[in-house]
């Protein structure tokens, strides 16, 4: 926590404690039209401020690096000239962007967002992915399709610091997402929720069905889920 104290000796201690907001998004699952894929997990992500932390599976996208650190901006609005951005002078630096378009070109995405969490909180959650990001380099980490993807990783920021319990399905998107919601609403903590949406390219199509959905219209499903808790 950054605190300020005063140097009077006689007089009371003030401390002010620095608040950062924090967001977690989930992306329905997509394919483009030329080449339909068959990955219904969906997507999660964590932002910090203005800034998207992600994990992407770095032998899948022939990627040296296992998180994906750029502006939010950016990786919601903005498109791109390659997948993999390695200019070490970039903003994005070490960003994977599929298919060299803007998160919001491909598909929907949901958000929960936090607002008041204090930096003592929040200063921990950047270091954690430092930490990975090293284990990853050094050989200890490994992505894994089911139980060290996107979601399960990113779990390791609410069991720590919003006291989210462990079970099978933390490596599903789409359950996690549900589940930070069901943990804070039982929080003194000021959240919320809503659905970020524009015009896609029309390249990419959203997938019906997605895992952890019980519908073969996730984006209808995710829709009334939202509607109901607004």
């Amino acid at each position: 926590m950054i605190t300020e104290t005063a140097s009077a000796k006689k007089k009371p201690v003030k401390t002010r404690t620095f608040k950062a907001s924090l967001s977690l998004y989930f992306s329905l699952p997509f394919y483009p039209v030329k080449s339909r894929t068959f990955f219904y997990h969906g997507h999660l992500a964590l932002g910090i401020e203005d800034t998207v932390y992600q994990i992407y599976n770095p032998k899948l996208l022939k990627s040296d690096f296992l998180v994906s650190v750029m502006p939010v901006a950016t990786w919601l609005y903005e498109n791109d000239r390659f997948w993999i951005d390695r200019d070490p002078s970039s903003r994005t630096y070490k960003h994977v962007h599929l298919y060299r378009e803007s998160e919001l070109a491909k598909t929907k995405v949901y958000f929960i967002k936090i607002d008041g969490i204090d930096t003592n909180i929040t200063g921990p959650v950047q270091q954690y992915f430092k930490t990975i990001e090293e284990q990853f380099q050094r050989g200890e980490l490994k992505f894994n399709f089911l139980t060290r993807n996107c979601a399960s990783l990113l779990n390791a920021v609410f069991y720590d610091n919003f006291g989210m319990c462990r079970s099978a399905s933390d490596g599903i998107p789409s359950v996690i997402f549900r589940k930070v919601y069901d943990r804070l609403k039982t929080m003194d903590t000021d959240i919320h929720i809503g659905k970020l949406d524009k015009i896609k390219n029309p390249r990419f199509r959203i997938h019906r069905y997605c895992l952890g959905i019980n519908s073969f219209s996730c984006e209808k499903y995710m829709d009334g889920w939202i509607a109901a808790r607004s």
